[in-house]
């Protein structure tokens, strides 16, 4: 008979695993309705400027906007970044063991911890040419970028440049913001359909979501087109 400090009923054989990536996801998610919320009042303020509206106050609050709008887009992206690469974490160590992951794995960079994590648990690896390997590299590129980002000189010639570069940077943004947090779903919803639906990440994260009332659609649309790219998905 088992010991029943030591056997199979144990208290060290129960217990629950505790991460992080929810947490982060709903900072990118709010962040992500942040930066939509003052992206919209900018252009709003920036048209009624070009219409005549060179008032102080107009123009206080439009530099006011932009920065609170890159503040808020920095930080989706950066926290959605955060996200996937906890629950890449969670997804290995929760089969392999934390040892294990931490020994061996933990190194990699996340593109290749979404390749490799995967085969090492359930024997099968995602396609580098589907959307979700490619989403994960852009935001990768894109928060490595934010994170060490690099500054640039003008000289007195061509100081009306930096304008230009920070609007480059704004452009990116646009679309970089919502991708990232695209990605997020894309990654979690692959993972599980490698593994036939049975470890219910997806399901979990929204789930999530849901309980902390954030909105799941935005004035951008973002993830508006996420449920027919999962419904081609499970149907091909």
């Amino acid at each position: 008979m088992a010991d029943a400090a030591t056997g199979p009923f144990s208290p060290s054989n129960f217990g629950i695993r505790v991460g992080m990536q929810a947490l982060h996801f709903t900072v990118a998610l709010r962040h992500a309705d942040d930066y939509v919320r003052l992206a919209l009042e900018f252009d709003q303020i920036e048209k009624a400027m070009w219409d005549g509206d060179n008032s102080t106050a107009s123009q206080l609050r439009a530099v006011e906007c932009y920065s609170q709008r890159n503040q808020a887009g920095i930080i989706a992206v950066t926290f959605s970044g955060m996200t996937v690469e906890a629950f890449l974490y969670d997804f290995a160590a929760e089969k392999l063991g934390d040892k294990f992951v931490q020994t061996y794995l933990d190194k990699l960079e996340p593109k290749a911890k979404f390749l490799v994590y995967p085969q090492l648990v359930c024997g099968k690896q995602p396609d580098k040419s589907r959307q979700p390997f490619a989403a994960l590299s852009n935001l990768v590129t894109f928060r490595n970028e934010l994170v060490h980002f690099k500054s640039k000189f003008f000289d007195a010639h061509n100081i009306f440049k930096a304008s230009d570069f920070h609007d480059e940077i704004s452009d990116r943004m646009k679309q970089g913001v919502p991708d990232a947090i695209d990605c997020v779903w894309l990654v979690v919803d692959e993972l599980d359909s490698l593994q036939g639906r049975a470890s219910r990440h997806l399901e979990r994260l929204e789930e999530w979501v849901s309980r902390k009332a954030i909105r799941r659609e935005s004035n951008c649309g973002y993830n508006s087109n996420r449920k027919q790219k999962m419904d081609r998905r499970d149907n091909r």
